[in-house]
């Protein structure tokens, strides 16, 4: 599934979206500041956050799970290819977290492209189920751990860095009962 989505539905999303893209992205020969990347790097990491925190949640809406998500929680112990194990539909969606913030604030195509790689990676390792140097969040813990929690629950720890999560009263530690899961 994953090779016949990097073969036909990431090529023909990004061909017929070009057009948007480019008017989102510049590609001048000066490259962003060391100032301008952090900052947008920054942005980026928050819209990233929210886009994939609500759109995973309402992913697992029972209208929702069982048709499109589902798939994805196939495996209860993620591993790395998996975290890009999806139907078509929720391809799409997730494939918009990596460039959500990019896209909508606009930027060199430098800072898409390197935002995207480093955050692609991030999704990656969050799945492999091995402890990562540096891979904490204040408060939360590791990040590995913090989603392999949630595909353990299903109904907890839906976002990246857990603040969302915090905010909404879905983060999980381990520690407090959860009830009945799905």
């Amino acid at each position: 599934m994953v090779t016949f989505q990097f073969l036909t539905l990431y090529p023909a999303s990004t061909f017929l979206s070009l057009k948007f893209i480019h008017s989102r992205v510049t590609f001048e020969e000066e490259l962003p500041s060391v100032f301008e990347t952090l900052k947008s790097v920054a942005c980026f990491s928050l819209v990233s956050e929210a886009y994939f925190y609500y759109s995973h949640r309402l992913l697992h809406h029972p209208l929702l799970f069982q048709h499109c998500h589902a798939f994805h929680h196939t495996y209860t112990a993620p591993i790395a290819l998996e975290s890009l194990y999806f139907n078509p539909i929720e391809s799409l969606i997730q494939s918009l977290v990596l460039v959500a913030g990019p896209l909508l604030l606009g930027c060199h195509v430098m800072l898409l492209h390197g935002y995207s790689s480093f955050a692609l990676t991030l999704v990656i390792l969050h799945h492999t189920g091995y402890h990562i140097p540096g891979d904490h969040s204040p408060g939360i813990g590791s990040m590995v751990e913090f989603h392999d929690k949630h595909h353990a629950v299903f109904h907890k720890n839906f976002g990246v860095t857990g603040w969302l999560d915090w905010l909404h009263g879905t983060l999980y530690n381990g520690k407090e009962s959860l009830g009945k899961t799905k």
